[in-house]
């Protein structure tokens, strides 16, 4: 296997980067610079699914007060139950 000389994601060549990563098994490298960009990336994707998932949990407590308003009658006490339930797995998925 011929050395790595450039870059797989950029093509730069190992001289003009600070560092090369490079796999003995595929021989092939990725530069600091792709690295950095890919893990901005994922940093930025993970940010993103916090905050829809903080949306959906705020939407879904949302749901639970509506039903817990309209409850009534014969069924009030299953669904009082059961929004009692929800909030517990509501609470569980905020947890840390």
């Amino acid at each position: 296997m011929s050395p790595v000389t450039e870059c797989a994601f950029c093509a730069k060549r190992l001289r003009d980067v600070r560092k090369m990563v490079v796999s003995e098994v595929v021989g092939i490298g990725i530069c600091d610079e792709c690295i950095g960009l890919s893990i901005k990336l994922i940093a930025e994707d993970t940010e993103r699914l916090r905050t829809d998932r903080k949306v959906l949990l705020g939407a879904l407590k949302d749901c639970v007060s509506l039903l817990e308003s309209l409850a009534d009658g014969d069924h009030r006490t299953q669904v009082l139950v059961q929004a009692d339930e929800a909030k517990e797995a509501i609470a569980q998925a905020e947890a840390p």
